[in-house]
């Protein structure tokens, strides 16, 4: 990979134009490439397109223009082939007028989903993504995009339910947060041209990264999934997964800011016995599916060059979050090549990365679990895992 030395050399362009809201009245375009002294995004797997900033150096005349009109101007970034790779307004704009310079701060067009309350008044029972359908068409400012095509079909069904000025964000963060009916996670996130994409996660790898620096965190080991996790009184860890002998709990909680939200889980794991369908599912997954002591594993790496598992070469600017990367110079020989990918960990899922031009990227990545859509189903959103 070729390293650019300066920002002009990433072949990154950047435009501005009219607020969206104003589209009708107020026309505006202008390219700052020319003028851009840095720049840096984030992208999430639960969000799309989050933040920017771009600095730059402009006439005292251009700079006041911008003082007095820029707050809400549609920013577009294009790769050198001319995609889009990223995409928002101008929230607040801070101007040093000693020495020329202007930063705009953006953040992408998901955050509009937080300028609308969405009331659900139906009781008829829907699929998930005909849900997110009908908050993004409830938007009263017609900000996200009518193209739902990139809204995955997901047959689980819900019931709808009448709700109180719920956040439109919200509502979608919790139907986001179910999965579907085997518990597969969900992601959902606005991008370019503020088009809505619901997906569920991938179950490929599409990077290679070697990495320049890396961070690794596992723990805590009394997590709230270990609280609520179920252990045997007979289990034969001679098979995979291990043979459930008789239930028996042992999970517990021992600090006071946890024991409110275990309590809450506690009651679903006994209302049944063990029976209840709920519960099972907690306890199975946790037997089944981590085979070990359920922990959160985050991994930030400075990443040095990302490439397909083929060996073509991704500039930093093109790599996009919610995608598996393997991380070859890590752990090397300590994890059998056989080891499914969300249970090893060379391969990172990236949450979230941020770039920073020309060539800076960090990735950050977690452990995969069900456990999380397995709340989510029960309606403990919010419960940390």
């Amino acid at each position: 990979m070729t390293t650019p030395s300066h920002f002009s050399e990433t072949g990154i362009a950047i435009y501005a134009n009219e607020p969206l809201l104003f589209a009708a009245t107020m026309k505006f375009q202008q390219s700052l490439s020319q003028m851009v002294n840095g720049y840096s995004h984030i992208i999430a797997a639960n969000g799309g397109y989050k933040s920017a900033s771009i600095s730059m150096t402009m006439q005292q005349e251009e700079i006041e223009g911008w003082i007095e009109n820029g707050l809400g101007r549609n920013i577009t970034v294009y790769n050198e082939g001319q995609q889009p790779i990223w995409n928002g307004f101008v929230n607040d704009i801070e101007v040093s007028m000693a020495d020329l310079t202007i930063t705009l701060n953006c953040l992408g067009y998901i955050e509009w989903l937080k300028a609308y309350t969405y009331n659900s008044t139906t009781a008829a029972t829907t699929t998930i993504n005909a849900a997110i359908n009908a908050v993004l068409v409830a938007d009263p400012n017609n900000i996200i995009s009518s193209d739902y095509t990139k809204l995955t079909a997901n047959t689980f069904s819900i019931p709808s339910y009448t709700n109180d000025d719920n956040l439109a964000l919200d509502y979608i963060n919790g139907l986001v947060a179910m999965g579907d009916a085997a518990f597969n996670r969900y992601l959902f996130g606005v991008y370019a041209n503020q088009r809505a994409e619901y997906t569920v996660m991938p179950t490929v790898n599409e990077y290679i990264a070697q990495v320049s620096g890396l961070n690794v965190k596992r723990g805590p080991l009394l997590g709230i999934a270990n609280k609520v996790a179920i252990v045997y009184s007979t289990v034969d860890t001679s098979v995979t997964p291990p043979a459930v002998g008789v239930r028996k709990k042992t999970a517990y909680a021992i600090d006071i800011a946890s024991q409110n939200k275990y309590g809450i889980i506690e009651k679903i794991l006994s209302s049944g016995g063990s029976t209840d369908a709920n519960a099972t599912n907690i306890r199975d997954t946790y037997i089944g599916d981590a085979h070990e002591p359920e922990t959160t594993q985050t991994i930030t790496i400075n990443a040095g060059e990302i490439t397909t598992p083929q060996g073509r070469v991704i500039e930093p600017w093109n790599v996009l979050p919610a995608k598996w990367a393997f991380i070859p110079n890590f752990m090397i020989g300590r994890i059998p090549d056989t080891t499914a990918m969300r249970d090893d960990m060379r391969y990172l899922f990236i949450e979230s990365l941020t770039f920073t031009a020309p060539y800076g990227l960090i990735l950050t990545g977690a452990k995969i679990s069900k456990l999380p859509q397995i709340l989510g189903q029960l309606g403990l959103l919010g419960v940390g895992i």
